[in-house]
């Protein structure tokens, strides 16, 4: 009987099955879009952890949910059917923790943290679009 010397592959590791896995998983992403808009769409983000560590992404999902635009300066929406009279905005401040208040008209309220630094905002419409402007501690 002959004896055949054979290498043994060595086996994926854990952060290889994963990667294959995630690159084969395409409705992993759908589900993440489908959540993400899940939760604009209600108002809520039940991931605190989230919302400590990065703001800016659920303020990116507000101005995405009102067909808007927002950036490292502020958010601009297109409130076309509203007068000013209908938008309440507020700032407040728990823990250390900024937050903006956005009423809009009798049915629509979010509330979402500002980035870190910021602690007001300041307001101006333009042609039937809110501009909010995030005002840095130290302006």
């Amino acid at each position: 009987m002959r004896s055949e010397n054979k290498e043994s592959a060595n086996p994926p590791t854990p952060e290889e099955y994963h990667a294959s896995f995630t690159a084969s998983a395409t409705h992993i992403e759908e589900v993440r879009a489908i959540h993400a808009k899940v939760m604009r769409n209600t108002g809520l983000v039940a991931e605190t952890h989230l919302s400590q560590i990065a703001p800016s992404r659920i303020i990116e999902w507000l101005a995405d949910e009102l067909n808007g635009v927002s950036d490292a300066n502020g958010i601009r929406l297109p409130l076309m059917g509203l007068a000013p009279d209908d938008v309440d905005i507020s700032v407040s401040t728990d823990n250390g923790i900024s937050s903006l208040k956005l009423s809009l008209g009798d049915h629509i309220e979010r509330v979402v943290p500002l980035p870190i630094g910021v602690s007001s905002v300041s307001t101006e419409w333009s042609d039937g679009n809110l501009e909010i402007k995030f005002l840095s501690d130290s302006s």
